[in-house]
């Protein structure tokens, strides 16, 4: 399925013309087809948009199958809801793929409000097994009392 130049319409790979007001959520495969579908609409807030993507029976297996879709889409998502998710996301990521979550932060997570908890994620992820790296990361958060629990925390292991 692609979105047509005006976005207005999708067209499955026959051709055939389908109205996007017809899909719904759980129609998306991957988070970026539920981002097509409903992150054109300037109406939504940010509740209505969260809520229009958890809608979607997938939405709890994206977290570990396309983390760094799920990344694009959270930054879209209030930011209480998308600090905690982008944690999550984060411990489970670096643990299957450090260079990409990484990189993630580095690149694309670089101005966001979303790095401090992604980072937080990072810690989670490789303080049992990375205890040396996990606390260079800790010294990476910008928000000092955060990052002061969390070298706290890490003294403690």
């Amino acid at each position: 399925m692609y979105l047509n130049s005006s976005c207005s319409h999708l067209h499955d790979d026959t051709g055939t013309d389908l109205k996007v007001a017809s899909l719904s959520t759980n129609d998306a495969e991957t988070p970026n087809d539920l981002l097509l579908l409903i992150g054109k609409d300037p109406v939504l807030s940010p509740e209505q948009f969260m809520l229009k993507f958890r809608a979607n029976d997938r939405f709890n297996d994206w977290v570990r199958t396309h983390p760094s879709q799920m990344v694009k889409a959270i930054g879209f998502f209030p930011l209480n809801y998308s600090n905690k998710l982008t944690t999550e996301l984060f411990t489970y990521w670096v643990d299957k793929s450090y260079n990409a979550s990484e990189s993630c932060i580095e690149n694309d997570l670089k101005d966001s409000p979303l790095r401090d908890s992604a980072i937080e994620g990072m810690v989670n992820g490789l303080k049992a097994d990375q205890l040396a790296t996990a606390v260079a990361w800790a010294h990476e958060i910008k928000n000092d009392s955060k990052r002061h629990q969390l070298l706290e925390s890490l003294a403690t292991q």
